[in-house]
C-alpha cells in the first residue's frame, strides 16, 4: 500500500537533494509492494524494530554488495560504456568516474571501488607529485560529493606505492569521508614507512 504522507514528506522535504528525493521516492515504491511473503509474526518485528533491514526495501532487484574486477576494467574498458582502456591519468580517473556511476548495488551506489593504489600507481610515469595530487584532489572530492553515504570503501597496500602514498597525503588534506578506506598490511611486504603515514593520516582525518 502507497505511504502517501511519507511521499508528501518526500517531495516536499528540505533537507535532501534532488537525488535523494529521487532515490527516497523510488524505495516508496518498491515498499509499496508486497512480495517477500512475510508472516505476521515476523512482520511484527520489523514494525517494532526487533529486525532491521537496513533500510534496503521490500522488493529487493539489485544486489547488496558486488565487487567489479576493476583491473579488468581498467585492462579492457567496456564497450557498453564506450570507454576504451585508458592510456594516461586523466583517461584512468575519468573512465573510474564513469564505471561507478553504473555499479548496481541496494544502495544505488558502488559499495566497493577496488583498490585504488594499485589501479593508479601504473600511470603515473612523467608526471610530478604536484600534478598528481592536484588530479587525486579532485577525483577524491567528486567521489565524496557524488556518493551519498560513506558506506562505501576503497582499499590500499598492502604493498608499498606511489599512488598509495599520495592518496594519503591528499585524503589527510582533504578530510572526506567517502570513501571509507581500509589499509591492508601484512608484515611481510608492508614497510613501516609506509603503515606510519596511514596512521599520521587516520589521526588526522579517521581515514584510513
Amino acid at each position: 500500500m502507497v505511504d502517501l504522507e511519507n511521499i508528501r514528506k518526500i517531495v516536499t522535504s528540505r533537507e535532501l537533494t534532488h537525488e535523494q528525493k529521487l532515490m527516497q521516492l523510488a524505495k516508496a515504491a518498491e515498499n509499496s509492494l508486497d512480495v517477500l511473503n512475510i508472516p505476521p509474526r515476523t512482520r511484527h518485528f520489523f514494525e517494532t524494530g526487533a529486525i532491521n533491514d537496513l533500510f534496503e526495501g521490500g522488493a529487493p532487484y539489485r544486489p547488496r554488495y558486488i565487487l567489479p574486477d576493476y583491473e579488468k576494467f581498467v585492462k579492457n574498458g567496456s564497450a557498453f560504456l564506450r570507454v576504451d582502456p585508458p592510456k594516461d591519468l586523466d583517461e584512468l580517473l575519468n573512465a573510474l568516474m564513469i564505471l561507478y556511476r553504473h555499479v548496481p548495488s541496494i544502495t544505488n551506489f558502488p559499495v566497493y571501488l577496488g583498490s585504488l593504489d594499485t589501479l593508479i600507481d601504473p600511470f603515473l610515469d612523467g608526471l610530478s607529485d604536484e600534478e598528481i595530487c592536484k588530479k587525486l584532489r579532485l577525483f577524491l572530492n567528486y567521489l565524496d560529493r557524488t556518493i551519498t553515504d560513506s558506506f562505501c570503501h576503497a582499499n590500499l597496500g598492502p604493498r608499498d606505492t606511489r599512488a598509495g602514498r599520495l592518496i594519503l597525503k591528499v585524503e589527510k588534506e582533504l578530510a572526506n569521508t567517502v570513501p571509507n578506506m581500509t589499509i591492508k598490511y601484512d608484515p611481510a611486504v608492508t614497510p613501516d614507512g609506509f603503515m606510519e603515514e596511514a596512521i599520521e593520516c587516520s589521526l588526522a582525518c579517521s581515514n584510513p
